[in-house]
C-alpha cells in the first residue's frame, strides 16, 4: 500500500500539542497483508509519541483484505487507549462492501466529508 502522511509542525523543533493535531494518512492502491504492517508501525509510533487524532482517507484505496481490517482494528483500540479515536474518510462503496460483514461502521466511524470528520474530533 501507498500512503501519504499530511501534518505539518510550524517548526521541527517545536514540541507538538497532539490534542490541537489531526493527522491525516491518505490510502492508495492495495491496503493488505504487504503494507499493513507499515501502517501499524506508524500508528504504534505516532501513538507512542503523543498523536490521538487519527484520519484515515481511502479515496483512492482498491482493495483491502482481512489483514488491513485488523490493522484497523488494532489501530482503533489503541488510539482509544491514549483517549483518541481514528476516523475513515471517502470509503468507496466497493470497500463498504468489503466493511459490512465484520460491521466495521458500528466500530469505527465513517465520514464522507473532511469537515464533518474534523467536527467530530472536536468531541475527543
Amino acid at each position: 500500500m501507498q500512503f501519504q502522511i499530511i501534518c505539518i509542525a510550524k517548526k521541527l523543533t517545536e514540541s507538538l500539542d497532539y490534542n490541537a493535531y489531526v493527522i491525516k494518512l491518505r490510502a492508495a492502491d492495495v491496503f493488505d497483508t504487504d503494507g499493513a504492517d507499515d501502517v501499524w508501525l506508524f500508528v504504534k509510533t505516532i501513538a507512542e509519541g503523543g498523536a490521538k487524532k487519527l484520519i484515515i482517507d481511502m479515496d483512492a484505496l482498491e482493495f483491502i483484505d482481512s489483514y488491513g481490517i485488523g490493522v484497523l482494528i488494532n489501530s482503533a483500540k489503541l488510539l482509544r487507549l491514549k483517549q483518541g479515536d481514528i476516523v475513515l474518510l471517502n470509503v468507496a462503496s466497493k470497500i463498504e462492501i468489503i466493511f459490512k460483514p465484520v460491521k466495521l461502521d458500528r466500530f469505527i466511524k465513517t465520514f464522507s466529508s473532511e469537515a464533518d470528520a474534523l467536527n467530530f474530533f472536536r468531541y475527543v
